[in-house]
């Protein structure tokens, strides 16, 4: 019996592996390519233009990602160029920065603060005037991701300062799973009422 779970294991795990298209292996490289050298960065930016022409559209979550890195290894040109697309055509909002990004400090007052604030008041006006009718529904999608890693947070609280026994863990497991459930059901909700036809 253990052989064949061991056989049925392995061939679904080979079929999964053999499923992935050359897309996904494009975005899996960029996605953890973490680049420390100027080989690495530019075998990023390659794979990124890939995806780009494969997808034929740029891919706004890889590119948001990788903004750090183009920062970082000095690629000014390269930084705005892409950062100017994310705001104009993909609504890249400064609010949800956290001040933490690399680049933070040089956009908002450093070295390429004067153009950015050129380019953001521009491209995120224009991109906020074909999209002002989004904005409740994208700061809904914004929140249930802090509002997951606040009950995640109480939640390891309270296991970590309580011996809890089962009854009163039952509870608990509960009242996240309500939390959870009701932020899976304002995703499904939001996903509900933005179907293309």
């Amino acid at each position: 019996m253990k052989v064949l779970i061991i056989s049925f294991l392995v061939s679904i795990f080979s079929s999964t592996l053999s499923a992935q298209t050359h897309r996904d292996t494009l975005v899996s490289e960029i996605v953890y390519n973490s680049p420390k050298d100027i080989a690495s960065y530019n075998k990023i930016k390659e794979n990124i233009k890939n995806l780009e022409e494969l997808e034929e559209k740029p891919n706004p979550e890889i590119l948001n990602s990788k903004l750090r890195y183009f920062f970082e290894q000095n690629d000014f040109d390269y930084f705005k160029e892409k950062l100017t697309l994310l705001t104009r055509y993909y609504g890249y909002n400064v609010s949800y920065l956290s001040g933490k990004e690399n680049y933070y400090e040089s956009i908002m007052y450093g070295n390429l603060a004067d153009c950015f604030k050129e380019m953001y008041i521009k491209n995120h006006s224009e991109w906020l005037s074909e999209n002002l009718d989004k904005q409740n529904t994208i700061f809904e999608l914004n929140t249930l991701a802090d509002k997951d890693q606040i009950v995640n947070g109480i939640s390891a609280d309270i296991y970590r300062s309580l011996k809890l026994n089962e009854e009163q863990q039952a509870i608990i497991n509960h009242i996240l799973d309500k939390h959870s459930f009701n932020n899976a059901q304002t995703l499904l909700d939001i996903s509900s009422n933005n179907v293309i036809d």
